[in-house]
């Protein structure tokens, strides 16, 4: 089961990078969604590599309590727990037009900085099951 999770998060890094070389600021919704994928099943895997149960959540926020429950040296993912707040968002909020009317218009350096969490995390934890 592990391995399944890492591989869609794999698959959602990949696309997200796709999406984003586009330069088309059109497409930033679709980046940021699968951003949000990317970091949301790495610890997924990472919680199912170590035998905990979880809901069926999209909140980073609590994942990443799990997460760091387990393994201290994961403590990057705490670093700015508003900025895992706003990933959840974005994965979310820009999908849904009532909501996306309500948020900041994405820029490209917002997605930036989602990516390189996402990578970060992904690269971190696939690491630990290995």
């Amino acid at each position: 089961m592990t391995r399944s999770w890492f591989k869609k998060a794999a698959k959602d890094l990949k696309l997200f990078k796709f999406i984003f070389a586009n330069e088309d600021d059109d497409v930033l919704e679709g980046c940021v969604f699968h951003c949000q994928q990317c970091i949301e099943k790495s610890l997924k895997g990472f919680l199912a590599h170590n035998g905990v149960r979880f809901d069926k959540t999209h909140d980073l926020k609590t994942l990443v309590k799990k997460t760091c429950e387990i393994e201290s040296g994961l403590e990057f993912l705490r670093q700015d727990p508003s900025f895992l707040d706003t990933v959840t968002t974005y994965a979310a909020g820009y999908r849904y037009p009532e909501a996306a009317a309500n948020l900041p218009p994405l820029t490209r350096e917002m997605v930036r900085r989602a990516m390189l969490f996402a990578e970060d995390c992904f690269r971190r934890l696939a690491d630990k099951v290995e």
